[in-house]
């Protein structure tokens, strides 16, 4: 499955996907929005390939996982574009919606928000870790690490979090 790391630091996050990388090896993308750099590995298995962060406006939204019922929400080229929407949609009831194993991490500049999301079961992992004002969200501990953050913790699954960026 795909991989990422969400983080505020000033840190090069191609030294910390050295270990996450393998988890996406058809693509690897990174921008720089706001202040917040978005890491992406594709790992390409459903509908067109397409590349992440998916940008609507002032939310941005990285993704690991499979939504199953993404034709549900409309006609998508890939499951993930659907996250947006739904979630301006529902706000952070959008997960309810879902059928698939995902972790999700949002930011939403207008709001000024960071949302973070997973599955019932956790399926792909997600990790949160913090040092200061700087914080990091990734698949892998070790991207966080590498990002200089040191209270590093896994999140549990069936969970939702909006934290004031």
């Amino acid at each position: 499955m795909c991989s990422f790391t969400v983080t505020n630091t000033n840190q090069d996050l191609e030294i910390g996907n050295i270990f996450s990388k393998r988890r996406g090896p058809d693509n690897t993308q990174v921008k720089k929005i706001n202040g917040i750099q978005f890491l992406h590995n594709l790992l390409h298995i459903t509908g067109t390939q397409t590349l992440q962060p998916f940008i609507t406006e002032d939310v941005v939204c990285v993704f690991n996982g499979e939504i199953y019922n993404f034709n549900d929400f409309g006609n998508y080229n890939t499951d993930g574009e659907c996250i947006i929407p739904l979630y301006k949609e529902f706000g952070l009831d959008f997960a309810k919606q879902l059928d698939g194993e995902f972790a999700i991490c949002i930011v939403d500049f207008n709001r000024s928000s960071l949302i973070v999301i997973n599955d019932t079961f956790a399926t792909k992992p997600i990790w949160m870790g913090t040092n200061g004002t700087e914080w990091g969200i990734a698949s892998y501990e070790s991207s966080l690490s590498k990002c200089g953050l040191t209270q590093i913790e896994k999140l549990p699954g069936n969970n939702a979090w909006e934290l004031d960026l």
